[in-house]
């Protein structure tokens, strides 16, 4: 079994450890862990200071989990996984449905069995076993696509009913056509499929690599004929995608962009309004042809639109523009330029709404956001700056003021186009000052670019992402917190009386002098707590006055002071007894002694939800290591 704690930001580093036990006082340790060190691409999980314990679990007992964390509090995921049934061929799980198939095969626990054939020429190490009975003559492909770890997949196709008796029909290790988003580390395989034949379809890992995928099974797309266009609906934007593979070309149909191609694909489009509009296929995985037509049947078609190559970074896929007219619909035309075919990405695409710096999307103060954009047909502004030193000229802006102080990398996964990332302070596009940025890892994107900087909490970042060279596209923007930003809070109680400081953050029950490391951002409330025969009389430094509670935003390092004077043996503070010679003022009475706040034996005084509390301290365990 695998028990993984994921913080989500990082302002939670989480601690992990799996008991046995039914009390606190007779737990038995069964494995525990502090950070993973590694960056898992693409994962919830994928930040070192998470934590995964990985331990043999016996039938029938129970296991106590604990999830703490170091510095900081925040919310957390908590996954327990084990080994899937598929495992073993005898277990194998069946594929139904229409196409597309889809299956998502965790590989991690997975193993092999001692009779399990090489796949696609390499030992087999972590499979997973499906199988499929084809319920008619048809061709069909089935491909995987990495979504997260640093899988290498392998796939291979077999008939028989033993692993002893296996034929292979078809496996493939690494295909040259992927998916947008998919990886060139993924599997694809293709066969004619006959009809009532069970097909035996394993998923393998190379070089015992794993993570998490998913697999693919497609045939002849519905959409090969001009009478079954797809559907794209009547927005202002929208994708298409699925593969021609196996797509033909009909009798009367057309040379889109003057090339006879012969695997296209066809999809419709109902203009919402007049204004222009952009299609492209940058995110396929083919030498793609794309061409636009209105007209009812295919020997009535008229072209309005047609592109070959799109150039820049999307060649040799194909991009264009056209004027809609609203409520015209419009026939889209995808093929392969000579014959070339496989998946594909269609998107159609309006101005975007965020082109203006005036217009921004607000990004919310959190980390840990994707966000899809778009720069074709953005624009860029008289007076705005070149974003890394390159005039672009289709910029997108988001705005963003940071919840907590954090190191940051914005990655801007674009496979379509070379993409800019501009990070900036100001209020007006023609007086930004750019904030020092430095070349992020983009361990999420298989393609992109990224930039670190340090964010400090409060202060509104202006973020814009343009195109190297004058280019467009789509793209994916990850916001990831990497290192908090850390003030030291020091607390001190001082004057003639005794007594403590409590913090509701900490576990502070300061009754002399000490500190402790807060992400900036945080806010923490301070009450004092004066001793039998003291009282509290104010506070000083880190803007606390007064003698009720005082809360502190971690902005810098501060210092607080709580200032206590001994009590006269009367009760209350000590005050003059008679009024000044010549006065008219009439002496005080003795306040009443405040009633000690005092906690068992064992308990310790601790703020809680800015009230005081009794709580009994913990008890950390010695620290048993478990796998990672």
């Amino acid at each position: 079994m695998i028990a993984k704690a994921c913080g989500v930001g990082v302002e939670v580093d989480t601690l992990l450890a799996v008991y046995t036990g039914a009390s606190l006082g007779s737990l038995t340790p069964v494995g525990s862990a502090d950070d993973t060190g590694t960056t898992a691409p693409g994962e919830k999980c994928g930040l070192p200071s998470d934590s995964q314990v990985e331990f043999e679990a016996e039938a029938g007992t129970t296991y106590r989990i604990a999830v703490d964390s170091k510095e900081g509090e925040g919310q957390f995921y908590l996954a327990v996984e084990g080994a899937r049934s598929n495992d073993d061929f005898a277990s194998r799980e069946r594929l139904t449905g229409p196409f597309p198939l889809f299956a998502a095969p965790p590989l991690e626990l997975t193993t092999s069995e001692p009779e399990e054939p090489e796949h696609a020429g390499q030992p087999a190490a972590h499979s997973l076993w499906y199988w499929w009975k084809a319920p008619k003559n048809e061709s069909v492909a089935f491909y995987t696509c990495t979504r997260s770890g640093d899988v290498d997949s392998l796939l291979a196709v077999y008939t028989g009913s033993s692993l002893g008796g296996l034929s292979e029909v078809a496996s493939n290790d690494d295909t040259p056509t992927v998916v947008s988003h998919c990886r060139s580390t993924d599997s694809m395989v293709e066969f004619s499929a006959v009809a009532g034949t069970a097909y035996q379809i394993v998923v393998d890992s190379k070089g015992g690599s794993d993570g998490q995928l998913q697999m693919i099974g497609q045939t002849v797309a519905a959409n090969d004929d001009f009478g079954k266009a797809q559907p794209l609906g009547g927005g202002s934007s929208a994708q298409g995608f699925g593969s021609s593979g196996f797509a033909t070309r009909q009798a009367e149909e057309p040379e889109h962009a003057g090339d006879p191609g012969g695997h296209s694909l066809w999809f419709k489009w109902t203009a919402p309004r007049s204004g222009e509009f952009s299609l492209d296929t940058c995110d396929s995985g083919f030498d793609t042809l794309l061409a636009v037509y209105t007209g009812s049947s295919l020997s009535s078609l008229t072209e309005v639109a047609s592109n070959d190559d799109g150039g820049g970074a999307c060649s040799p896929q194909s991009r264009l523009t056209f004027e809609a007219v609203a409520n015209t619909v419009y026939r889209i035309a995808v093929d392969g330029g000579g014959g070339a075919q496989g998946p594909l990405w269609l998107h159609l695409d309006s101005p975007p709404a965020n082109d203006a710096f005036e217009a921004a999307e607000t990004i919310p103060g959190s980390t840990g956001w994707w966000l899809p954009g778009s720069t074709q047909l953005a624009t860029k502004q008289s007076g705005e700056p070149e974003h890394e030193g390159d005039p672009g000229g289709h910029s997108v802006w988001y705005s963003w003021t940071p919840a907590k102080g954090a190191e940051v990398e914005i990655d801007v996964c674009s496979g379509g186009f070379d993409s800019l990332v501009g990070v900036y302070t100001g209020s007006a596009v023609g007086a930004l000052t750019p904030v020092v940025t430095t070349e992020g890892s983009s361990p999420d994107c298989d393609e992109g670019h990224g930039a670190v900087f340090e964010a400090h909490y409060g202060v509104n970042y202006r973020i814009a992402i343009d195109g190297a060279g004058g280019d467009a596209g789509h793209f994916e923007m990850h916001l990831r917190g990497l290192v908090p930003i850390l003030h030291e809070l020091k607390l001190a109680a001082a004057g003639g009386g005794s007594g403590a400081v409590l913090a509701n953050r900490g576990g502070f029950d300061c009754e002399s002098t000490c500190s402790q490391r807060f992400q900036e951002g945080l806010s923490v409330t301070l009450e004092a707590d004066p001793a039998p025969g003291s009282t509290f009389t104010g506070w000083s430094g880190g803007g606390c006055s007064g003698t009720g509670s005082c809360q502190v935003a971690l902005t810098d390092d501060l210092g607080v002071t709580a200032q206590f004077a001994s009590t006269p043996s009367g009760g209350g503070v000590e005050t003059p007894s008679t009024a000044p010679s010549g006065s008219t003022m009439t002496p005080p009475t003795t306040a009443p002694a405040k009633k000690p706040f005092k906690c068992k034996r064992g308990f310790k005084k601790k703020l809680v939800h800015g009230k005081r509390r009794c709580v009994k301290p913990k008890h950390r365990q010695r620290k048993h290591r478990g796998h990672r």
